[in-house]
């Protein structure tokens, strides 16, 4: 069930990551088979971000299917999210790229507020 409450926490979730994280972009790599030719295609579909910059993995309680390789974690926003990050996306900064390898939705009842990536440098 879904609250007021739930409903009020993903947009200042967003706002407070809008003024403290940096621009960032979320690539998803997609293929595509097509049995008819036998051949495979790729395309790459960028998403504009806000996202706090990759900080060090604090370690202890781990939720279930958080990579135990990744040793930074960045901060993304659901509100207003075109995609719901997965792992394999990328998620490029000024200073490199980094490969997501495990997603955490942090939610207040049914509602996101956030996805924690996980991610490795690339």
């Amino acid at each position: 069930m879904t609250t007021a409450l739930d409903l009020r926490i993903p947009g200042r979730v967003k706002a407070i990551i809008d003024r403290l994280g940096a621009a960032a972009t979320l690539t998803r790599n997609a293929h595509t088979y097509n049995p008819a030719t036998a051949k495979t295609t790729s395309g790459a579909t960028n998403y504009s971000v806000k996202a706090t910059p990759p900080a060090p993995h604090r370690r202890g309680f781990e939720p279930a299917g958080t990579s135990a390789r990744a040793t930074l974690q960045s901060l993304v926003a659901a509100s207003g999210l075109a995609v719901t990050p997965a792992p394999g996306d990328l998620l490029a900064f000024d200073d490199g790229t980094y490969v997501v390898e495990s997603v955490v939705r942090i939610a207040s009842g049914d509602a996101a507020a956030a996805w924690q990536l996980d991610v490795v440098g690339s």
